[in-house]
């Protein structure tokens, strides 16, 4: 307090908008899976499975390279899904 009286600093609460909100930031993470989970259905053939993984690969290793690493956990995530539905077109 003593270091505030001689600068000239008065405490006051951080205040933000209600957009900046947890429960914002959750429902941005739940929509993103949301629209993994419809990709899901978009398939005709093995072919185009293997090109949306590689796509999803290379999105992962560059988010990486960001230091966004929750973006490629799910990523990640997302692949090892894939990859376990592989066999619907064998």
């Amino acid at each position: 307090m003593a270091y505030n009286r001689e600068n000239g600093i008065t405490p006051q609460t951080v205040m933000r908008s209600l957009d900046e909100s947890l429960a914002g930031v959750l429902q941005a993470d739940y929509a993103d899976l949301a629209q993994e989970e419809e990709a899901l259905t978009e398939f005709a053939s093995q072919a185009d499975l293997d090109a949306y993984l590689s796509k999803l690969e290379g999105d992962m290793r560059e988010a990486a390279k960001a230091f966004e690493f929750e973006r490629a956990a799910k990523l990640r995530d997302t692949i090892r899904d894939l990859r376990s539905k592989e066999f619907l077109f064998s």
